[in-house]
């Protein structure tokens, strides 16, 4: 009625004067005012003018109930519907790179009484309209330094007739105050062998071997943790980083691995602090990476990138033989972090907090110390270790909704998923976004009953007694300290200035004061002292880039300031990948690589040869995990060259055999040291793998089996044996007890047979088929008769070709094909006991016969042949 009203005095108002459509449009509005006022008694709003919300903290509630239903209101009009809409101003700042402004409120999991809802707009019923209901405002995550900011939320009465507005007015408008929680220079960082740097700033080395928790958010399920050993005689490097987002864990390991060590470099003379570690990829999960969490693969596998549902980023770099590990802070990190990356508070002299939740002050806290007592608080126990999973943990996410206004429809657009509570426009999220390919999760220690079945078992007894497994860690080494020496320190700060000031990105940054350059040139300096080596000095040029770049993104002057978003430009377009490492060049952001190299960051040697080749994944095990692929690693993989064919293969008790022609498969380059050949079916195989020389191969192995049914082991030969108590089937493999997938009444029992289903005998369901196959065995009474014409015919004329003896029970089972195996009208099936079955003969002494006449010394021969004469 209102929009139709207000177009019909517009339309008949276009000859008046001025004055005189003032002077309506005067009276127009006291009018809408009064039905506005009629409107606001049918709703009561429980909420101040102004709602303070910050970012990072939990949702502020806003109440109403109506004070008449929805009959009241509509009347006798049918298909009247009530409605409340929530509109969240837009505002213009700030904005990301391309232009678009960020919102900053959004709606988060309000009460949908109806399907065809949205999160912006609650429907009035006659069952909710007498009950107070609650609608949800948090302040959206922008990652940007923007100060408070103001938006009006403006909530609407909203009428439709036959889903079309008949009338809306605004009820209500509220300022939402949103203050900002985003700290300049607040990345955690573990680089290299590592030097750590917390939330606040706070800068110190451990040197310790073993795992730790660099990060934990207080009450969500989010966490980081690192694994360190000794790259050196004196320091450790980040050998494994492992990041957890709800029940889902990506796993970086490059740790040395005894067994490792003991087969490819002790054999060949290389000493254990010089010996090479292939990279290894996992993602431990249970059938779906945790709503809201986002992985990606960068830079051919050297750089990964996970966003977690709170908008906390965490970036892995890989640079030969060390990681780095760069957290940056969400707001809902703000005053709730634990771990080596300390608390996040803006006050770097609190940040070495305890596990007890008192501050460390003991030896080496100081900035650039050793603060040993407090990494070792920071280890995780037994039953806090993620590095092979953790088990099955529902995250309870939240939906959140962006509630814009859309005038021209007179309604409220919404925008809803689990990631719209965080701004990531200007967030680097290039690379490829990992598919849910999950490896078992051995934390998982309980099956779907509950129970922990007898390999997780054992897995855990052999935890309890070698927590660190395979991997070649002493958690009892004790570092030496730093050697402090003035003119040493000189000496390595001079180097290192120079070696930063030498790469146009790092000037720019310093100049811009956008990076902690501090931090950058002490984990040099420290690296130097320690190692008397340059080859670490690329560490603290990929530190102080990450800095760099993540405060342009976050600061809105260079994006709102032409000048400084020409600077910011710049530098994105000076800085490749490692610089190219030093073999090719660097043209507006992207590599040109020299002859002889390839790859994204000109990292990949045209001339390396395969080496240390491993099916990770050899004895696959279809029971407890994916064998869509195998997952080969080793060294000497290239992007786009690196190819493996696929030769199957049968492996029996007796050995393997080759069952078919070799073919190129599709792969998946996962990292420099990992690559995945895709297998289209999940059978085992002879896989080859090559680069540019074909002659230059290895020949690897995938057994690929179900553990229900065969126990398979490449030593001392390749085999696999049937275990017992299992059934195989027309090649699938069953346990005890499992139905026939086309037939629930056939079952698999091994007492009775080990690749034959076996009728299910303690099924009620199916017993009670008997007495309808009898009742329809009696209905077919007359073509029985016909049957033993035939039958008798048949007899006739075999005693005319001379007596034969019929096999025994024993011979009919083994008959293969035969109908009497497969059909319920005749006596091999356990509903059917031998005793006494008569069609048109009888059963003697444990032989069939057809009788002429006489005893049972009189037997008609009954020749296999004529099986198919009976219709079986």
């Amino acid at each position: 009625m209102i929009p139709t009203t207000i177009e019909c005095v517009s339309t008949n108002t276009e000859g008046c004067t001025s004055d005189e459509q003032e002077s309506l449009n005067d009276t127009l509005k006291y009018t809408l005012d009064l039905i506005g006022n009629q409107c606001n008694d049918y709703v009561q709003v429980f909420a101040n003018e102004t709602v303070e919300l910050c970012e990072g903290d939990d949702p502020v509630q806003i109440s109403y109930i109506l004070n008449s239903s929805p009959s009241l209101i509509c009347g006798s009009k049918a298909n009247c519907r009530i409605f409340l809409d929530f509109e969240i101003e837009i505002g213009s700042y700030p904005r990301c790179r391309n232009g678009n402004p960020i919102r900053q409120a959004v709606i988060v999991k309000s009460i949908v009484k109806s399907s065809s809802d949205s999160l912006c707009s609650n429907e009035v019923t006659e069952e909710n309209w007498n009950h107070q209901q609650n609608v949800s405002i948090a302040a959206k995550l922008d990652f940007k330094y923007d100060k408070t900011q103001y938006r009006q939320m403006i909530i609407w009465y909203r009428k439709t007739i036959n889903n079309i507005t008949m009338e809306r007015r605004s009820l209500r408008n509220i300022t939402l105050v949103i203050c900002d929680r985003d700290r300049p220079n607040s990345i955690c960082s573990s680089v290299n062998d590592p030097h750590i740097r917390t939330f606040d700033g706070w800068y110190y080395n451990n040197f310790l071997e073993g795992f730790f928790i660099l990060y934990r958010h207080r009450y969500l399920p989010f966490e980081v943790q690192i694994a360190t050993q000794r790259c050196n005689g004196q320091a450790t490097c980040n050998c494994a980083t492992y990041v957890r987002s709800g029940d889902t864990v990506l796993a970086i390991d490059k740790c040395r691995k005894k067994s490792f060590f003991e087969k490819w470099c002790h054999s060949r003379n290389i000493g254990k602090f010089e010996c090479s570690n292939v990279m290894k990829f996992h993602l431990y999960g249970h059938d779906r990476i945790t709503p809201g969490t986002k992985i990606y693969s960068r830079n051919n596998g050297k750089q990964y990138f996970v966003i977690f549902p709170s908008g906390t980023q965490v970036k892995i770099t890989v640079d030969g033989n060390y990681i780095s590990i760069y957290i940056t802070p969400s707001p809902v990190d703000y005053g709730n972090t634990a771990g080596l990356c300390g608390l996040f508070d803006n006050n770097s002299t609190n940040d070495l907090i305890l596990r007890n939740g008192n501050s460390y002050q003991g030896k080496g806290f100081y900035k650039r110390g050793q603060p040993k007592d407090f990494c070792k608080d920071w280890r995780p126990d037994l039953s806090e270790n993620i590095y092979q999973g953790v088990s099955k943990r529902p995250y309870n996410h939240e939906l959140y909704c962006e509630c814009d206004g859309n005038k021209e429809s007179s309604s409220v657009d919404s925008k809803c998923n689990t990631n719209a509570l965080s701004e990531l426009c200007d967030v680097d999220t290039s690379g490829d976004l990992i598919r849910p390919i999950f490896e078992h999760s051995e934390s998982q220690v309980d099956n779907d009953d509950g129970h922990m079945d007898n390999e997780n078992k054992r897995r855990r007894r052999q935890a309890e007694a070698n927590p660190l497994g395979d991997f070649d860690i002493e958690e009892n080494f004790d570092p030496p300290n730093i050697p402090v020496d003035n003119t040493s320190v000189s000496w390595a700060t001079e180097v290192c200035q120079n070696f930063l000031n030498s790469v146009a990105v790092a000037q720019r940054c310093q100049k811009e004061s956008v990076a902690d350059f501090t931090t950058s040139i002490a984990g040099c300096v420290d690296d130097l002292m320690i190692t008397n080596s340059t080859l670490w000095m690329t560490a603290a040029l990929d530190s102080l880039k990450e800095h760099c770049f993540r405060e342009l993104s976050q600061n809105p002057m260079y994006i709102d300031d032409p000048a400084k978003t020409q600077i910011a430009d710049e530098l994105q377009s000076a800085s490749c990948l490692s610089q190219c490492n030093s073999h090719g060049n660097c043209t507006k952001g992207t590599c040109t690589c020299d002859a002889g190299y390839t790859g994204l960051d000109c990292g990949f040697d045209l001339t390396m040869k395969l080496d240390y080749l491993e099916v990770y994944n050899s004895l696959c095990d279809l029971k407890r995990g994916n064998c869509s692929s195998a997952q080969i690693t080793g060294f000497g993989f290239i992007p786009n060259i690196t190819s493996c064919w696929v030769q199957p293969v049968m492996v029996t008790e007796k050995g393997m055999e080759i069952s078919g022609n070799s073919e190129e498969a599709d792969l998946i380059f996962v990292s420099p040291d990992e690559v995945h050949c895709q297998l289209n079916k999940q059978i085992s195989a002879l896989i080859k793998v090559f680069n540019t020389d074909f002659a230059q191969n290895s020949s690897l192995f995938i057994i690929i089996y179900d553990s229900t049914c065969h126990d398979c082991s490449f030593h001392p030969t390749i085999q696999c044996i049937k275990v017992r108590n299992s059934c195989v089937i027309n090649g699938g493999c069953y346990g005890p007890g499992q139905e026939n997938p086309a037939d629930k009444c056939m079952i698999c029992r091994p007492d009775k047979s080990d690749s034959e289903w076996s009728f299910n005998s303690d099924s009620d369901s199916c017993n009670m088929n008997i007495p309808l196959i009898v009742g329809l065995c009696v209905g077919l009474g007359c073509g029985l008769i016909f049957l033993a014409i035939v039958v008798i015919i048949i007899v006739y004329k075999v005693r005319c070709a001379g007596s034969q003896k019929l096999p025994s029970l024993d011979e009919y089972e083994t008959m293969s094909h035969s109908s009497v195996h497969r059909s319920h009208n005749f006596a091999y099936d356990n509903l059917f006991k031998p005793e006494r079955i008569e069609v048109a003969g009888s059963y003697c002494d444990g032989q069939f016969s057809v009788q002429k006449e006489g005893p049972c010394s009189e037997i008609a021969a009954f020749p296999k042949s004529t099986n198919e004469s009976f219709g079986l």
